[in-house]
């Protein structure tokens, strides 16, 4: 099976233990369940596993999106925000000019990780 549950032999990534429905992840046991697929619920449940003895269910509420296009490439990355298939979304509290911003957190596996244009961002001082 293919990342995406499909039998795509041109896809050459293979997920054995991805869950496609909540049917299939309960079908397990797991010595821990980690709530959130993004960049730190991922880095623990790698760290975790490196004990063999170890099984590790990650749940994440947005969708599996490797190998996506808009994902992969950088320049369309205007296209994921804003789109409720990749982006949660969220806005500020109105502020003092009475305007209120979006604020992009990614919806996929991998979460804002996944939206971060592929990009490094300085911040500002």
């Amino acid at each position: 099976m293919s990342i995406d549950g499909s039998n795509d032999s041109a896809t050459t990534q293979v997920l054995p233990a991805l869950a496609l429905d909540a049917d299939q992840f309960l079908k397990h046991e797991y010595d821990f369940i980690i709530v959130g697929g993004g960049t730190a619920g991922l880095a623990v449940a790698a760290r975790l596993t490196e004990n063999p003895d170890v099984t590790v269910g990650v749940i994440e509420a947005g969708k599996n999106k490797l190998d996506d296009f808009l994902v992969d490439t950088p320049g369309l990355f205007t296209q994921l925000l804003g789109n409720e298939e990749y982006d949660w979304n969220f806005k500020t509290v109105s502020q003092s000019n009475g305007k209120k911003y979006h604020i992009p957190r990614g919806k996929i596996l991998g979460g804002s990780s996944g939206i971060n244009f592929m990009m490094y961002v300085r911040g500002s001082t």
